[in-house]
């Protein structure tokens, strides 16, 4: 499992140019090189939510759950429960890191505005706790520390949306 890990996370910006070089044929000149400039973000962001997933979130849960049965119970981890653990906590993040640049393409494609991130940022904010939810145990402190960096990512995607539609426009 882990080596699966590592050769996605290592063969990721290979398997986005072979996307774009597939597309490409369809792209006007400007669209390709613009749509190029996401393979490197891709693979950046993804390393990035890989490593927030495992430094910081996942030690964080890690402690959470260990404490809830600290006194009745005597806690053994497997390295494959461990392993299966950090898995599902780092890997969503990773995945989810990827917001930014999916907003990115979709306004250069005209299909994403920041108006219509702005207008409906409540619906967003709602959709992440969801997930956050989804993805973490139940309890308060998960919910909010998987939740947190999910609310951050969306305003960091409102922003990279203005850039690329104030681009855009003046092109």
């Amino acid at each position: 499992m882990l080596a699966g890990i590592c050769a996605f996370s290592l063969t990721l910006p290979f398997t986005s140019y072979q996307l774009w070089a597939f597309i490409r044929p369809a792209l006007k000149e400007k669209e390709a090189k613009a749509i190029l400039s996401y393979v490197p973000a891709t693979f950046i962001l993804f390393v990035t939510g890989l490593s927030f997933g495992f430094f910081i979130v996942t030690p964080a849960l890690l402690n959470v759950l260990l404490s809830f049965g600290k006194d009745l119970f005597n806690i053994q981890l497997t390295a494959n429960n461990y392993l299966t653990f950090v898995l599902h906590t780092s890997l969503p993040l990773a995945v989810i890191f990827e917001l930014p640049v999916i907003v990115a393409f979709l306004t250069s494609l005209h299909i994403l505005t920041p108006q219509y991130l702005i207008k409906n940022r409540r619906y967003g904010y709602f959709i992440l706790l969801v997930v956050a939810v989804v993805l973490t145990p139940a309890d308060f402190i998960s919910d909010l520390t998987m939740a947190a960096p999910l609310i951050l990512l969306y305003e960091v995607s409102i922003s990279v949306c203005k850039y690329v539609y104030k681009r855009r426009r003046d092109d």
